[in-house]
């Protein structure tokens, strides 16, 4: 392009440029670009997992268990003759205020001395044997049927069932008087202290997971 024509193109576009209109439109759009709100930071959010609620520790419950009641000490034999008599005034003497269980053979005239002092009421005994120097000791069991002879079972001279001893007096003449009762079996396991407490089941420590909803 030959200089002649830039010389004279060149005062025309300075001219438009720098005119206040283009100055004017220049301005606002400035204005419009610093007005336009900047992108805000977005702020990362950690979420933690969730936490496991752990429920207040229970206590293990202690098992009370009661142990049942000791099987009842047993005498089992003839007690017609001086040896019979004598092991089971000794059985007897042992086992003061216990329950025993008897299983006894008696002689005729043993049976026939049951009802000779109180006639329905107690069943007597007689134990009384000879000691070395040929004196009669040992003493007599008296059994309380007033109230029934329930425990007991007499089937001809063998006699079986459990009794309590209840006490012991004397001597009277060198002789020991034996009190005691029938009991049944099943209601001496009634009796307080001898029935079995159901096992109490132990409580084992127990946490509770719960999440927390999604965010």
């Amino acid at each position: 392009m030959p200089r002649f024509t830039l010389k004279i193109l060149l005062p025309i576009c300075c001219s438009v440029i720098f005119s206040p209109a283009c100055t004017d439109a220049r301005r606002l759009l400035e204005d419009k670009t610093a007005s336009r709100p900047k992108a805000s930071a977005v702020k990362e959010i950690q979420i933690s997992p969730p936490k496991e609620l752990t429920s207040p520790s229970v206590s293990p419950t202690t098992a009370t268990s009661t142990k049942p009641a000791p099987l009842a000490s047993s005498f089992k034999g003839d007690i017609a003759g001086k040896n019979g008599r004598e092991k089971l005034y000794n059985f007897l003497e042992k086992n003061d205020k216990k329950t025993v269980r008897l299983d006894v053979l008696l002689s005729d005239e043993q049976l026939q001395q049951l009802d000779d002092v109180d006639k329905g009421k107690r069943w007597y005994f007689d134990l009384a044997y000879p000691d070395k120097d040929g004196f009669n000791t040992g003493g007599e069991l008296l059994i309380d049927i007033s109230k029934g002879k329930t425990g007991l079972k007499l089937d001809g001279n063998h006699l079986q069932g459990q009794i309590k001893i209840t006490g012991w007096n004397g001597p009277h003449q060198g002789l020991m008087s034996i009190s005691a009762k029938p009991v049944n079996a099943m209601d001496e396991q009634k009796l307080p202290g001898n029935s079995k407490a159901a096992p109490t089941p132990v409580v084992k420590n127990q946490a509770v997971t719960k999440s927390r909803p999604a965010i």
